[in-house]
């Protein structure tokens, strides 16, 4: 017991010391002259600024400078050049606290697509970090999404058998046991489904009528995880209902942040290099040349939709 304890104090006395150390990197980061360069000429310029051009965002110093962003931009896309970087970032920002706040798009499948659009519905500030291939994909519109997504919270007047018509309703699959989207189980008081907007099967435990609990679950183990209060159940969207009427990103994100490599943009739209606008004011020398020297990977922060540079 003496040792257990002795390692548990090791492990607190790392953790507070790894947490003190990740606060005077992102001070120092937020005091760099170019950092406050470019956040005044992002502040400045919110309402219909151009285009930005910085130098290389090198290691960490991306996910620094997405946490410096979301502290002045409600609407950040972020996007990197394949689903590998896509998936190294996801774990970068959970140790900056920034999972709560994000959505990446790692997958454009219709059924995960579905789950993350609904989840950007509820975000007020938000980062989605994906490839530039979101930018040309087809999404359905943003009232579909709406209309087939209802919410379910504890305590509300949806009774048990209210939910189980609805699933019927919905064509969702009965089963022994939920193990995809699309799936539900019925198990006495409990209901377990897995909507296809949420991103894990959902468990909900009534005491009659009365919707005493809702948690997520574990689809291999079946085991109960985390309690929520509210989640989601949908419609699934057909590719009928993607392809009549269409809508793409800048649909559920007004008028967005978006960071991308000149590289990356021409490689995804082959559209030759576009023109280049930089930044003039008072003291543009001294800012480019900081930003050229300080700052990191030649990235477009672009407020107008990105599909525009095929003009």
């Amino acid at each position: 017991m003496k040792n257990e304890h002795k390692y548990f104090k090791l492990y607190q006395y790392f953790k507070k010391s790894e947490k003190r150390m990740q606060n005077f990197v992102v001070e120092k980061f937020e005091k760099l002259e170019s950092i406050l360069s470019l956040q005044k000429i992002l502040s400045e310029k919110r309402n219909g600024r151009s285009k930005v051009i910085i130098s290389p965002l090198v290691g960490s110093s991306k996910l620094l400078f997405l946490l410096k962003l979301i502290e002045i931009e409600n609407r950040v896309i972020f996007l990197l050049p394949d689903i590998q970087q896509v998936n190294e970032t996801k774990v970068e920002l959970d140790i900056l606290n920034l999972r709560n706040r994000s959505i990446f798009i790692n997958e454009f499948n219709r059924e995960a697509l579905q789950e993350k659009l609904t989840n950007l519905e509820s975000l007020e500030k938000v980062i989605v970090v994906s490839t530039p291939r979101l930018l040309k994909t087809t999404l359905p519109l943003k009232d579909t999404i709406r209309k087939n997504t209802t919410k379910i919270q504890v305590g509300s007047d949806l009774g048990y058998d209210n939910i189980v018509e609805y699933l019927n309703l919905l064509q969702y699959q009965r089963d022994k046991f939920v193990a995809n989207p699309g799936d539900f189980a019925i198990r006495g008081s409990i209901i377990d489904f897995w909507s296809y907007s949420e991103k894990q099967p959902c468990r909900l435990e009534f005491d009659g009528d009365f919707l005493e609990s809702i948690r997520y679950f574990d689809s291999e183990s079946q085991r109960s995880m985390g309690r929520t209060e509210i989640v989601t159940l949908a419609a699934e969207i057909g590719e009928d209902e993607i392809s009549s009427k269409s809508a793409d990103i800048f649909s559920y994100l007004a008028n967005p942040l978006v960071i991308v490599s000149q590289t990356d943009l021409n490689e995804n739209f082959e559209t030759g290099e576009p023109k280049i606008i930089k930044e003039k004011s008072g003291n543009d020398e001294e800012i480019d040349d900081e930003l050229e020297s300080e700052l990191f990977d030649k990235v477009e922060c672009n407020q107008e939709k990105v599909k525009s540079t095929d003009g």
